[in-house]
């Protein structure tokens, strides 16, 4: 099976002209998406990812 992945942007250069920010140059990798899922769950935690209530139930 062929793995799914991302093509996300690892360094960029931005220009702020005005209050706008411009992205002016940037450098991609395509990351799989397996990696970017456990960066993720390892971070923030599964239920922050898998939790099916209502975000805003307890806050």
């Amino acid at each position: 099976m062929e793995k799914v992945t991302c093509r996300i942007p690892v360094t960029v250069r931005m220009v702020v002209e005005n209050g706008v920010a411009t992205m002016t140059d940037a450098e991609y990798w395509d990351i799989p998406a397996d990696d970017i899922a456990g960066f993720l769950i390892g971070k923030l935690g599964g239920d922050a990812i898998f939790y099916k209530g209502d975000a805003h139930e307890n806050s």
